[in-house]
């Protein structure tokens, strides 16, 4: 259990890091570069990731699942198993990535050709491995120096519009940087008695068929999270799109953090997965906790938009204030919906069920997107963006709610709604104007929390359970 809560807080912590990189530098960049650069960057980041998920090809899931079920003499034969698919993946990639360059204009191609070692470290990207083994220990603390160098880095050599190529290559050459540091660690992880055998390079059928099986779906996402940030920018152009991308960073920086539970605790769902009561009981903890994390933090981000854009992003970004407020609420559906996804359908083996809203939803966000952008520029990308995960959203959960206790997992989850909406209100109404913005959002969220935590303490709830039996548990220890 102790080693499980470990790997939550590290996890969380290099999955903030892997998402908040480019968001911490966001204050100066969006100043050094200005509104068109940065949704140029988000237009060009948007074609490298679609072409990344061809080359990790479904192996983040997969290939987690397969080393959490893995003895350990075994690992290194397995490993190299998964690992082929994603090398072979990654020539593909690349060879179609520098066809796809020629054929651009001579400059997208260029920038796009200094992202092409963003590009190739996905190659070496075998995070599902230490996800596996429940151990990212070893990793995280290296990976993280890596980023916070090259955040460093871009402070020191990117100061106005003229440096976008030198930004462009800082981020590639970081990205590439802190994969490599997963192999670092590896040989330890590995059976002892063989370390020095050397890998053999072969294709497993069966996990290349299940592998497809899951790249579906997260082929399909990528047309609803990265292809749409292509068509926003082709359709309504690069400040358009910078409202549109920069809006929902900070959503999918809180999201990275519901979402690092899931992904530590889907190998403990497939160690449980004949012990259907503990598998019930671990699915409920953490659907309860990630309900309650996602319904705060969409309140904070949609009180607190007014001061927190012109503050964080600058006043030329004002326009975009609506936009923050609207994507908010995408942290809860994506969230809720991924404890049924990517926690329990992963670890059952239910490839279909998780398949089939991410397939729909990208049909759903690509026609909508073809069809309003060019009238209705980023406000209406961002809307369709929010229906778009509120249809994955309930898909996720009425597909795999005949293999659950569903009647279990929702119980007493009406109060945490009665506490966000107490929180909204409470956060809209009540006028906090202290004479700085910093002030006013600090004061405004702890009136927030303050009265988010009303209904849950006072009401019989699950979580009230839990901090009750934390308390006497607190309490026995120090008596003892």
């Amino acid at each position: 259990m102790k080693k499980t809560i470990t790997n939550i807080a590290l996890n969380s912590l290099y999955q903030l890091f892997l998402i908040a990189m480019p968001v911490v530098t966001i204050p100066y960049l969006s100043r050094a570069l200005g509104v068109y650069y940065v949704g140029e960057y988000s237009y060009l980041s948007s074609i490298v990731t679609f072409f990344s998920v061809i080359i990790i090809f479904g192996l983040n899931q997969l290939g987690a699942k397969i080393i959490a079920e893995t003895p350990f003499k075994k690992r290194r034969y397995e490993f190299s198993s998964i690992w082929t698919i994603q090398i072979i993946m990654g020539i593909i990639t690349s060879s179609l990535y520098l066809l796809f360059l020629t054929l651009s204009s001579s400059r997208t191609g260029n920038y796009l050709l200094l992202f092409f070692p963003y590009l190739l470290s996905y190659i070496f990207d075998i995070s599902w491995f230490y996800i596996g083994i429940a151990d990212i220990k070893k990793v995280t603390l290296r990976n993280i120096i890596v980023k916070t160098a090259t955040i460093i880095v871009i402070f020191s050599v990117v100061h106005s519009k003229s440096d976008f190529n030198m930004y462009i290559l800082i981020n590639s050459i970081g990205m590439f940087l802190s994969n490599i540091v997963f192999f670092v660690s590896l040989g330890h992880s590995l059976p002892p008695k063989i370390q020095n055998v050397k890998f053999k390079f072969h294709i497993n059928r069966i996990y290349l068929k299940n592998a497809f099986i899951l790249f579906v779906p997260l082929f399909a996402a990528q047309v609803y999270t990265s292809l749409d940030k292509t068509i926003v920018g082709g359709l309504a152009g690069s400040n358009q799109l910078a409202f549109y991308d920069q809006s929902q960073k900070i959503a999918r920086i809180l999201l990275s953090l519901l979402t690092s539970l899931s992904i530590v605790l889907m190998p403990k769902m497939v160690e449980h997965r004949e012990n259907k009561e503990r598998t019930n009981f671990i699915l409920k903890k953490s659907l309860d906790y990630t309900f309650i994390l996602s319904l705060l933090f969409s309140v904070l981000v949609f009180v607190n938009a007014d001061n927190f854009v012109p503050w964080f992003f600058g006043t030329d970004f004002s326009s975009m204030i609506i936009n923050m407020k609207i994507s908010a609420v995408i942290i809860v559906f994506i969230s809720y919906g991924g404890v049924f996804s990517s926690q329990f359908a992963v670890a059952e083996g239910l490839y279909k069920q998780f398949a089939i809203p991410y397939v729909l939803g990208a049909l759903i966000n690509m026609t909508l997107n073809l069809i309003f952008v060019g009238y209705f520029k980023s406000l209406g990308a961002t809307i369709i963006s929010v229906v778009t995960e509120l249809i994955v959203c309930m898909l996720r959960v009425v597909l795999v709610k005949d293999n659950v206790n569903f009647g279990f997992l929702v119980h007493g989850q009406f109060i945490y709604l009665l506490s966000a909406c107490l929180g909204l209100v409470g956060g809209t109404l009540v006028r906090v104007d202290l004479g700085n913005i910093i002030i006013d959002m600090i004061v405004r969220t702890v009136i927030v929390i303050t009265l988010f935590l009303l209904p849950i303490l006072f009401m019989k709830s699950p979580i009230k359970t839990d901090i009750k039996l934390l308390k006497n548990t607190l309490l026995s220890h120090r008596n003892s």
